[in-house]
């Protein structure tokens, strides 16, 4: 029982020093997690009451520097869909994301397909919400990232 009171407060006070923006704090209780054995999986992939995990919260905060870092951390489990069935490049999409959208790209290009439940793509969905011209935005930053993910680095 002690465990689960232990992990509840990490869980809680991570997400609250991930709300704060604060990637010190974040790291250090992800390096505590694993002392206990809570392990930084239950962190970084702990769903809220409102079904958002720690990668939804970053999303909607600007500090670029800890979007990536949570996306990035080898725990972070990018194939999560909430209950309509979105992906994170849904949610990156929908919040014109850039920094989300490169690492999606690099890492799980294939959510770019995935369907949530209505059978709406990143790109479809998007596009239902926000129409034409808010889609065109989106590719254009996808055409951008693309360009520069397979342009050759100069040494």
């Amino acid at each position: 029982m002690l465990k689960a009171s232990i992990q509840d407060k990490l869980t809680k006070n991570f997400i609250a020093a991930l709300r704060d923006g604060n990637k010190t704090a974040m790291e250090n209780f992800l390096n505590n997690a694993e002392k206990i054995s809570i392990g930084s999986e239950t962190l970084l992939n702990v769903i809220t009451k409102g079904g958002f995990t720690p990668l939804h919260i970053a999303m909607e905060g600007t500090n670029d520097d800890i979007l990536a870092f949570i996306a990035n951390h080898h725990m972070t489990n990018l194939d999560y869909k909430d209950s309509d069935g979105n992906n994170y490049m849904h949610y990156a999409m929908n919040y014109s994301n850039e920094t989300l959208i490169r690492i999606l790209l690099e890492k799980k290009p294939e959510l770019l397909n995935t369907e949530n439940q209505k059978k709406e793509t990143p790109f479809q969905y998007v596009k239902e919400l926000y129409g034409t011209d808010f889609l065109s935005n989106i590719e254009s930053t996808i055409q951008k990232i693309n360009f520069n993910l397979q342009r050759p680095k100069i040494s």
